[in-house]
């Protein structure tokens, strides 16, 4: 079941301080984990680009556009396309 995105300003993170990380705690550095090969091919099928001209930060407006997570426990998924298809994990 999805649920709209209604969370503090922390949980989302500041794209431009992002950092790999194995368990993110905000968007931004879960943004910032995702595996090359994913994030290449979000790039070009959400955004229509190749992944090397795509920013965290234009990802992270496509997920407040989107405002969408599949649970609201400890281990939110967060969607960035409106079908869910691609995703991140934020563990809180």
């Amino acid at each position: 079941m999805p649920y709209s995105l209604s969370f503090s300003p922390e949980f989302y993170g500041d794209p431009y301080k992002a950092k790999k990380r194995t368990m993110p705690r905000n968007i931004a550095d879960a943004l910032a984990s995702m595996p090359e090969e994913e994030w290449n091919e979000m790039a070009k099928n959400v955004f229509g680009i190749p992944g090397r001209m795509l920013t965290i930060d234009t990802v992270m407006s496509k997920i407040i556009e989107t405002n969408t997570c599949s649970n609201l426990g400890p281990r939110v998924e967060v969607w960035i396309d409106e079908d869910g298809y691609y995703s991140v994990v934020v563990y809180d």
